[in-house]
């Protein structure tokens, strides 16, 4: 009933706006750079840029969780307190993920159960604690699902970009009010980090995270390869494997190929997942759809891509939280094609959403390809949320029915990443971009 009065009033505020004229025009990047060392351990240390924490962890599994932990300790206490607070909002109780941990534990990887227990030594906090409270986090966006127009990826290379180079963009889409409810801190906003880690075994890498979350958002490694994920809903799911932001930290930790990634992940399969993949070694980015049963790997010109209402651009790969191979789309909705807007208004085109996300970001692209660089795919992200493409998204924005944590663009070949964080009450694409570079992290 509470999505039905949803979009009847989505309906009213279209026909009230679509009249309306949403002004389409280049956001200017301003992007500093000004580094303040703020600590500096063997093993770990944290600085600031331009305001952005930056957490660099480094040496064994244990260690790099241990200097996590104590290098960004209120941070970390604030994280875990907010989701164990925000799961029991939601009926999960302490219990609960406790029950959850002793079953999902035996699908982690023995390396990162002991980065886990360096975290707790750092934190000074039971092991168990620390342990629910990462599942709690991993659990968040499926707690808060209303409109669901959440995350996207895209990437291009070659004639799709102004000087070849491979471009990945990405959204991370879950509301930002996550509160600690003993210090008031909403850790959304204010704790995000750019975490550097150094492995002893395994390759170094850099993605945005939240200061306490021992897990991966996505990232890219310095064997040039990045990765980006968008959760799906399927009826094909099981338990039985590892959760997929670990998944998504051993990829990078021991990827040097995109193959290589793929073959880790379409082995752990365990339920809806969208990636994209990209090496700019080839140069080439995959579209990786699975559930716990089935699997689609492709790039721009497989046929898939252009199955109708869908359609191919060349040397670009883009998903949403929509399947694209008919297989996999089986296991999500009963109709393949989810275009209709009166159809969804009648509650019968459930991804309608998520269509409407992958034909925005599809226009940005298009009114861009042959130019596609950092700046111009920053100013797609900005341009598609803030609803100068699609109006859905000037409504869903406007009425927080879709909020961002953070946007980035990355360059693997260059190392360099921009992006943005929700902060001041606002949403990632509302605010500065910011600017880093993995191997200017690697030779210090």
């Amino acid at each position: 009933m509470k999505n039905r009065f949803i979009s009847i009033f989505v309906s009213i505020l279209f026909f009230t706006l679509i009249f309306l004229p949403i002004i389409s025009h280049s956001n200017e990047l301003i992007i500093t750079n000004n580094y303040l060392e703020i600590d500096n351990n063997a093993g770990g240390w944290i600085e600031e840029i331009n305001g952005v924490t930056i957490l660099h962890v480094k040496g064994s599994y244990y260690e790099m969780g241990f200097r996590h932990g104590s290098l960004l300790k209120e941070k970390c206490l604030q994280l875990l307190r907010a989701v164990i607070h925000y799961a029991e909002k939601h009926g999960v109780t302490y219990e609960d993920l406790v029950e959850d941990w002793d079953f999902v534990k035996n699908f982690i990887p023995l390396d990162h159960i002991d980065e886990l227990q360096g975290f707790a030594d750092g934190l000074d906090l039971p092991f168990e604690y620390v342990a629910v409270g990462y599942l709690g986090h991993y659990n968040i966006p499926r707690y808060s699902r209303s409109l669901s127009l959440e995350c996207c990826n895209f990437a291009c290379w070659g004639p799709a970009t102004t000087n070849g180079k491979l471009y990945h963009g990405r959204s991370y889409d879950v509301p930002i009010w996550l509160q600690d409810p003993e210090s008031g801190v909403f850790v959304v906003q204010e704790n995000q980090i750019v975490i550097i880690r150094e492995p002893d075994e395994g390759y170094a890498s850099m993605g945005v995270n939240i200061a306490g979350y021992l897990g991966m958002l996505g990232g890219v490694n310095e064997k040039g390869v990045v990765l980006g994920i968008n959760g799906v809903e399927s009826n094909d799911v099981t338990r039985f494997g590892t959760p997929a932001t670990y998944l998504i930290k051993f990829v990078l930790d021991h990827s040097s190929t995109a193959e290589e990634a793929i073959g880790y992940i379409t082995e752990n399969k365990t339920g809806g997942k969208a990636y994209i993949i990209s090496d700019y070694k080839i140069p080439v980015s995959y579209a990786v759809e699975i559930s716990a049963n089935h699997s689609y790997i492709g790039t721009w010109d497989n046929p898939v891509e252009s199955l109708y209402p869908f359609w191919e651009i060349d040397h670009v790969v883009r998903r949403t939280n929509i399947y694209i191979n008919k297989t996999l789309a089986s296991t999500q909705r009963e109709n393949y094609n989810q275009k209709s807007f009166f159809s969804w208004l009648l509650g019968k085109n459930k991804f309608f959403p998520m269509w409407r996300h992958y034909r925005a970001l599809s226009i940005g692209i298009e009114n861009h390809w042959g130019n596609l660089d950092s700046n111009s795919m920053m100013e797609i992200l900005r341009n598609t949320y803030n609803g100068r493409i699609d109006f859905l998204f000037f409504i869903a924005t406007s009425l927080r029915i879709l909020e961002v944590w953070h946007q980035w663009v990355i360059c693997p070949e260059t190392g360099d990443m921009w992006f943005t964080l929700a902060g001041d009450g606002k949403s990632a694409f509302k605010n500065e971009v910011h600017h880093v570079n993995l191997y200017d992290f690697l030779e210090r």
